[in-house]
């Protein structure tokens, strides 16, 4: 999904108001505490991004609930290993 957000952000990026576009759409669609600004300048900053660096990996968890959303709670310990791993060496492609 990430790499799928990614590579659209990065193709459609010079299309007016693509950016505003997909920011409304979070804002509706999300709850957040972000600002359109901040989500805005995420945007921005992703197409700066590349594709190449982006790693993935699935963090074991559980599955809860979080009010009426149904969410799955990473384990905290294990997923702070890997990214620490991954800032130490961003090819890392295995987690």
């Amino acid at each position: 999904m990430i790499r799928g957000i990614h590579a659209k952000i990065v193709a459609e990026q010079r299309k007016p108001g693509f950016i505003e576009g997909g920011v409304a759409a979070v804002l509706k669609h999300t709850h957040t505490d972000a600002s359109p600004v901040e989500l805005y300048r995420i945007a921005q900053a992703i197409t700066q991004v590349k594709a190449n660096k982006i790693s993935t990996c699935v963090v074991k968890g559980s599955i809860g609930q979080a009010g009426s959303a149904s969410v799955v709670f990473p384990d905290v310990a294990t997923a702070r290993r890997y990214g620490n791993d991954a800032r130490k060496d961003a090819t890392i492609k295995r987690c």
